[in-house]
């Protein structure tokens, strides 16, 4: 089975039964959509298929995220507080002192 929506999303499940099966029941990795349902089987490396069908199951629905702004403007003091963050608040000496009138 495959995702054939158009959505340019993937998604695909393989199933192997033994022949011996009267019955299968396969949950669906997706509940909307359409999707391309083939039976066969494998030979060596090779599928072969036997019967295929498209399901329709109505207009795909993905639920909509809430995107993180990993560029969100940062602070104009920027360096500043991550100096201060380093140093713990207190002057390390050289340039700071020089300046320390």
């Amino acid at each position: 089975m495959k995702d054939i929506s158009g959505d340019h999303s993937i998604s695909s499940k393989i199933v192997q039964v033994s022949l011996n099966e009267e019955r299968v029941r396969i949950n669906l990795p997706f509940k909307s959509g359409k999707i391309l349902v083939d039976l066969g089987y494998k030979s060596g490396l090779d599928f072969m298929t036997l019967e295929y069908q498209v399901l329709d199951l109505g207009l795909k629905t993905i639920p909509t995220t809430h995107e993180v702004n990993w560029f969100a403007k940062e602070s104009e003091d920027i360096h500043e507080e991550m100096y201060k963050l380093a140093t713990g608040g207190r002057p390390l000496g050289g340039s700071e002192m020089a300046h320390n009138d």
